[in-house]
Protein backbone atom coordinates (compact mmCIF):
# COMPACT_ATOMS: atom_id res chain seq x y z
CA UNK A 1 0.00 0.00 0.00
CA UNK A 2 1.24 3.48 -0.58
CA UNK A 3 2.30 5.39 2.10
CA UNK A 4 0.46 9.14 2.45
CA UNK A 5 2.89 11.77 1.92
CA UNK A 6 1.64 14.33 4.66
CA UNK A 7 -0.47 14.10 7.84
CA UNK A 8 -1.75 16.27 10.55
CA UNK A 9 -2.46 14.76 13.87
CA UNK A 10 -4.84 16.46 16.43
CA UNK A 11 -6.03 15.87 19.59
CA UNK A 12 -8.49 16.59 22.22
CA UNK A 13 -11.24 16.07 24.45
CA UNK A 14 -15.18 15.49 23.12
CA UNK A 15 -15.75 19.14 25.05
CA UNK A 16 -13.00 20.36 22.30
CA UNK A 17 -14.17 19.02 19.52
CA UNK A 18 -15.21 22.99 17.85
CA UNK A 19 -11.36 23.79 18.39
CA UNK A 20 -10.26 20.84 16.21
CA UNK A 21 -12.56 21.85 13.58
CA UNK A 22 -12.02 25.27 13.46
CA UNK A 23 -8.09 24.52 13.17
CA UNK A 24 -9.04 21.97 10.33
CA UNK A 25 -10.34 24.92 8.61
CA UNK A 26 -7.35 26.97 9.33
CA UNK A 27 -5.47 24.26 8.17
CA UNK A 28 -7.02 23.60 4.83
CA UNK A 29 -7.38 27.78 4.17
CA UNK A 30 -3.14 28.18 4.51
CA UNK A 31 -2.31 24.93 3.09
CA UNK A 32 -4.60 25.56 0.15
CA UNK A 33 -3.50 29.29 -0.46
CA UNK A 34 0.18 27.70 -1.68
CA UNK A 35 -1.36 24.74 -3.56
CA UNK A 36 -1.12 22.09 -0.95
CA UNK A 37 -2.86 20.05 0.58
CA UNK A 38 -2.96 17.28 3.71
CA UNK A 39 -3.29 13.79 2.64
CA UNK A 40 -4.86 12.69 5.96
CA UNK A 41 -5.76 14.12 9.88
CA UNK A 42 -5.49 12.04 12.67
CA UNK A 43 -8.00 12.63 15.17
CA UNK A 44 -6.89 11.14 18.41
CA UNK A 45 -10.14 12.01 20.98
CA UNK A 46 -11.42 11.15 24.42
CA UNK A 47 -15.35 11.01 23.22
CA UNK A 48 -15.95 13.15 20.36
CA UNK A 49 -20.05 12.20 18.99
CA UNK A 50 -20.70 10.80 15.80
CA UNK A 51 -22.23 14.65 14.69
CA UNK A 52 -19.00 16.07 15.68
CA UNK A 53 -17.31 13.25 13.44
CA UNK A 54 -19.26 13.64 10.80
CA UNK A 55 -18.67 17.19 10.89
CA UNK A 56 -15.04 16.93 11.41
CA UNK A 57 -14.98 15.27 8.12
CA UNK A 58 -17.13 17.61 6.21
CA UNK A 59 -14.68 20.35 6.86
CA UNK A 60 -11.04 18.28 6.00
CA UNK A 61 -12.91 17.89 2.93
CA UNK A 62 -10.91 15.44 0.58
CA UNK A 63 -8.36 14.72 2.70
CA UNK A 64 -8.63 11.22 4.32
CA UNK A 65 -9.76 11.69 8.65
CA UNK A 66 -8.83 8.86 10.49
CA UNK A 67 -10.33 8.88 14.16
CA UNK A 68 -8.81 7.06 17.33
CA UNK A 69 -10.16 7.24 20.97
CA UNK A 70 -7.60 7.98 23.60
CA UNK A 71 -9.61 7.88 27.01
CA UNK A 72 -7.83 8.12 30.60
CA UNK A 73 -8.08 3.96 30.51
CA UNK A 74 -6.46 3.73 27.39
CA UNK A 75 -3.27 5.83 28.74
CA UNK A 76 -3.21 3.84 31.95
CA UNK A 77 -3.61 0.84 29.69
CA UNK A 78 -0.05 2.14 28.21
CA UNK A 79 1.49 2.96 31.48
CA UNK A 80 0.77 -0.28 33.38
CA UNK A 81 1.67 -2.80 30.35
CA UNK A 82 5.38 -1.38 31.87
CA UNK A 83 4.49 -0.86 35.60
CA UNK A 84 5.93 -3.69 37.83
CA UNK A 85 2.61 -2.40 40.10
CA UNK A 86 -0.31 -1.27 38.41
CA UNK A 87 0.04 2.86 38.76
CA UNK A 88 -2.89 5.14 40.44
CA UNK A 89 -2.76 8.76 39.23
CA UNK A 90 -4.82 10.10 41.85
CA UNK A 91 -3.36 13.62 43.10
CA UNK A 92 -0.58 12.97 40.93
CA UNK A 93 1.20 16.52 40.56
CA UNK A 94 1.33 16.28 36.47
CA UNK A 95 -2.06 15.12 35.65
CA UNK A 96 -3.52 17.79 38.09
CA UNK A 97 -2.30 20.22 35.81
CA UNK A 98 -2.76 18.60 32.17
CA UNK A 99 -5.30 16.10 31.05
CA UNK A 100 -3.96 12.27 30.04
CA UNK A 101 -4.32 14.07 26.45
CA UNK A 102 -1.02 16.06 26.38
CA UNK A 103 0.44 11.85 25.69
CA UNK A 104 -1.99 11.70 22.55
CA UNK A 105 0.73 13.65 20.78
CA UNK A 106 3.18 10.49 21.05
CA UNK A 107 0.62 8.56 18.49
CA UNK A 108 2.28 9.73 15.65
CA UNK A 109 4.84 7.34 16.33
CA UNK A 110 2.18 4.74 15.52
CA UNK A 111 1.40 5.78 12.10
CA UNK A 112 4.83 6.15 10.34
CA UNK A 113 4.26 2.77 8.88
CA UNK A 114 1.57 4.28 6.91
CA UNK A 115 2.67 7.75 6.37
CA UNK A 116 6.01 9.55 5.18
CA UNK A 117 5.64 13.19 7.34
CA UNK A 118 3.19 13.70 10.03
CA UNK A 119 3.16 17.14 11.71
CA UNK A 120 1.72 16.84 15.03
CA UNK A 121 0.12 20.61 16.15
CA UNK A 122 -1.27 21.88 19.83
CA UNK A 123 -4.96 22.57 19.37
CA UNK A 124 -4.40 26.35 20.55
CA UNK A 125 -2.60 27.13 17.49
CA UNK A 126 -3.88 29.00 14.91
CA UNK A 127 -1.94 28.45 11.63
CA UNK A 128 -0.68 32.24 9.36
CA UNK A 129 1.24 30.39 6.91
CA UNK A 130 1.36 26.84 5.34
CA UNK A 131 3.39 24.27 7.17
CA UNK A 132 4.07 21.62 4.17
CA UNK A 133 7.83 22.60 3.64
CA UNK A 134 8.08 20.82 6.61
CA UNK A 135 8.28 17.36 4.73
CA UNK A 136 11.64 18.90 3.30
CA UNK A 137 13.31 18.03 6.88
CA UNK A 138 12.75 14.27 5.49
CA UNK A 139 14.89 14.79 3.06
CA UNK A 140 17.73 16.02 5.10
CA UNK A 141 18.17 13.11 7.29
CA UNK A 142 15.92 14.79 10.15
CA UNK A 143 13.98 12.15 12.06
CA UNK A 144 11.87 14.49 14.37
CA UNK A 145 11.67 18.11 14.77
CA UNK A 146 10.36 20.59 17.40
CA UNK A 147 10.87 23.89 18.86
CA UNK A 148 13.45 23.82 21.77
CA UNK A 149 12.93 25.43 24.88
CA UNK A 150 14.92 27.11 27.28
CA UNK A 151 14.65 25.13 30.51
CA UNK A 152 17.03 22.34 31.70
CA UNK A 153 15.68 18.67 31.49
CA UNK A 154 16.57 18.46 35.25
CA UNK A 155 14.15 21.24 35.51
CA UNK A 156 11.14 18.84 34.89
CA UNK A 157 12.70 15.51 35.48
CA UNK A 158 15.28 16.26 38.97
CA UNK A 159 16.35 12.59 38.82
CA UNK A 160 17.03 13.00 34.73
CA UNK A 161 20.41 11.23 34.23
CA UNK A 162 23.18 13.52 34.88
CA UNK A 163 24.55 13.81 31.51
CA UNK A 164 21.56 15.09 30.31
CA UNK A 165 20.44 17.07 33.49
CA UNK A 166 21.14 20.59 32.08
CA UNK A 167 20.51 19.64 28.32
CA UNK A 168 17.38 22.20 27.58
CA UNK A 169 14.41 20.63 26.28
CA UNK A 170 12.43 20.60 23.48
CA UNK A 171 9.02 22.15 23.60
CA UNK A 172 6.11 19.30 22.24
CA UNK A 173 3.56 22.29 20.91
CA UNK A 174 4.68 21.18 17.14
CA UNK A 175 6.68 17.81 16.69
CA UNK A 176 7.46 16.70 13.17
CA UNK A 177 7.85 12.80 12.60
CA UNK A 178 9.36 11.25 10.04
CA UNK A 179 9.42 7.75 9.00
CA UNK A 180 12.61 7.43 8.40
CA UNK A 181 13.07 7.17 12.07
CA UNK A 182 14.06 3.51 12.88
CA UNK A 183 12.09 1.83 14.91
CA UNK A 184 9.45 4.35 15.50
CA UNK A 185 7.09 1.52 18.00
CA UNK A 186 10.43 0.89 19.83
CA UNK A 187 10.17 4.92 20.39
CA UNK A 188 6.59 4.85 21.54
CA UNK A 189 7.31 1.92 24.53
CA UNK A 190 10.54 3.77 25.63
CA UNK A 191 8.02 7.11 26.31
CA UNK A 192 5.68 4.70 27.98
CA UNK A 193 8.17 2.86 29.97
CA UNK A 194 10.15 5.74 31.11
CA UNK A 195 7.16 7.45 32.12
CA UNK A 196 6.21 4.28 33.72
CA UNK A 197 9.13 4.87 36.11
CA UNK A 198 8.70 8.16 36.66
CA UNK A 199 5.35 10.53 35.78
CA UNK A 200 6.95 13.66 34.10
CA UNK A 201 5.28 15.68 31.31
CA UNK A 202 5.47 15.31 27.86
CA UNK A 203 8.35 17.80 27.40
CA UNK A 204 10.71 16.14 29.48
CA UNK A 205 9.70 12.34 27.84
CA UNK A 206 10.21 13.40 24.38
CA UNK A 207 13.54 15.33 25.49
CA UNK A 208 14.60 12.49 27.06
CA UNK A 209 14.08 9.83 24.00
CA UNK A 210 15.64 11.86 22.06
CA UNK A 211 18.89 12.41 24.30
CA UNK A 212 19.34 8.85 25.08
CA UNK A 213 18.62 7.49 21.48
CA UNK A 214 20.59 10.11 20.19
CA UNK A 215 18.07 11.22 17.42
CA UNK A 216 18.45 13.30 14.55
CA UNK A 217 16.13 16.65 15.60
CA UNK A 218 15.85 19.66 13.86
CA UNK A 219 15.42 22.80 16.32
CA UNK A 220 12.53 24.84 14.78
CA UNK A 221 13.05 28.43 15.27
CA UNK A 222 10.78 30.77 17.14
CA UNK A 223 8.81 31.21 14.00
CA UNK A 224 7.14 28.04 15.19
CA UNK A 225 6.45 29.46 18.48
CA UNK A 226 4.52 32.58 18.14
CA UNK A 227 3.30 34.57 21.07
CA UNK A 228 -0.52 36.09 21.18
CA UNK A 229 1.81 38.82 21.81
CA UNK A 230 2.10 40.46 18.46
CA UNK A 231 5.07 42.36 19.39
CA UNK A 232 6.80 39.70 20.55
CA UNK A 233 6.76 37.83 17.21
CA UNK A 234 9.11 37.68 14.24
CA UNK A 235 7.16 36.48 10.53
CA UNK A 236 5.79 33.92 12.89
CA UNK A 237 4.52 31.06 11.10
CA UNK A 238 1.91 29.97 13.57
CA UNK A 239 0.73 31.32 17.03
CA UNK A 240 0.51 29.76 19.84
CA UNK A 241 -1.93 30.69 22.55
CA UNK A 242 -1.21 28.18 25.22
CA UNK A 243 -2.71 28.81 29.04
CA UNK A 244 -5.60 27.93 29.98
CA UNK A 245 -6.97 31.35 30.20
CA UNK A 246 -5.44 32.49 27.15
CA UNK A 247 -6.81 30.77 23.77
CA UNK A 248 -8.10 32.27 21.10
CA UNK A 249 -12.03 31.06 22.16
CA UNK A 250 -11.90 31.62 26.04
CA UNK A 251 -9.66 34.48 26.49
CA UNK A 252 -11.83 37.90 25.16
CA UNK A 253 -8.29 40.38 24.11
CA UNK A 254 -7.08 37.15 22.48
CA UNK A 255 -10.05 36.93 20.48
CA UNK A 256 -9.87 40.51 19.62
CA UNK A 257 -5.98 40.04 18.31
CA UNK A 258 -6.60 36.83 16.40
CA UNK A 259 -9.92 37.75 15.15
CA UNK A 260 -9.53 35.78 12.45
CA UNK A 261 -9.92 32.36 14.53
CA UNK A 262 -13.71 33.48 14.29
CA UNK A 263 -14.05 33.05 10.76
CA UNK A 264 -12.52 29.08 11.24
CA UNK A 265 -14.73 28.50 13.93
CA UNK A 266 -18.40 29.73 12.07
CA UNK A 267 -17.27 27.53 9.08
CA UNK A 268 -17.20 24.78 11.79
CA UNK A 269 -20.62 25.64 12.81
CA UNK A 270 -21.55 26.07 9.53
CA UNK A 271 -20.39 22.32 8.81
CA UNK A 272 -22.84 21.26 11.93
CA UNK A 273 -20.41 20.90 14.39
CA UNK A 274 -21.07 21.62 18.18
CA UNK A 275 -20.41 24.60 19.86
CA UNK A 276 -18.16 26.26 22.09
CA UNK A 277 -20.74 26.87 25.39
CA UNK A 278 -18.19 28.02 27.49
CA UNK A 279 -17.72 31.62 26.15
CA UNK A 280 -14.83 33.97 27.38
CA UNK A 281 -13.64 33.14 31.24
CA UNK A 282 -10.95 35.90 30.67
CA UNK A 283 -9.41 39.26 29.42
CA UNK A 284 -6.26 39.45 29.37
CA UNK A 285 -4.16 42.35 29.36
CA UNK A 286 -0.66 40.88 28.63
CA UNK A 287 0.45 43.99 30.99
CA UNK A 288 3.81 41.75 32.07
CA UNK A 289 4.80 41.08 28.18
CA UNK A 290 4.47 44.33 27.34
CA UNK A 291 6.57 46.00 30.08
CA UNK A 292 9.08 43.33 28.88
CA UNK A 293 9.56 45.31 25.59
CA UNK A 294 10.03 48.79 27.73
CA UNK A 295 13.55 49.86 27.19
CA UNK A 296 13.89 49.95 31.29
CA UNK A 297 13.35 46.26 31.22
CA UNK A 298 15.38 45.48 28.89
CA UNK A 299 18.56 47.36 30.75
CA UNK A 300 17.60 45.95 34.54
CA UNK A 301 17.26 42.16 32.52
CA UNK A 302 21.13 42.62 31.07
CA UNK A 303 22.29 44.24 34.24
CA UNK A 304 21.38 41.25 36.31
CA UNK A 305 22.00 38.88 33.59
CA UNK A 306 26.08 40.36 33.46
CA UNK A 307 27.03 42.02 36.63
CA UNK A 308 28.94 39.10 37.63
CA UNK A 309 31.72 39.74 34.89
CA UNK A 310 33.97 42.82 34.70
CA UNK A 311 32.81 43.13 31.29
CA UNK A 312 29.24 43.15 32.17
CA UNK A 313 29.48 45.68 34.55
Amino acid sequence: MKKHSFGILLCATCDSAFVIGALIVNIKQKMQENGQDVDIFYCIHDGFSPSDQEALCKVAGSSKVHFESFSKEDFLKRLNAFAKTPIDLHNNQFLSRWTHMVYACFEGFRFLSECECIVYLDFDILLLQEIGHLKDLRKQGYVLAANGGKNPLKASFPSAPQEFANRNIFRTGIIVFNDILENPLGCYDFIYHQSALNIINDQAIFSLLVFEKKLKIKNLDSRYAGSVLWRANREPILIHAYGKKNRFWNNQLCNQIWNEWNLYYKQWLKAGGSLNTEGFIAKTTYGFERIRYHLSYKLGFAMVNNYKSGGGC
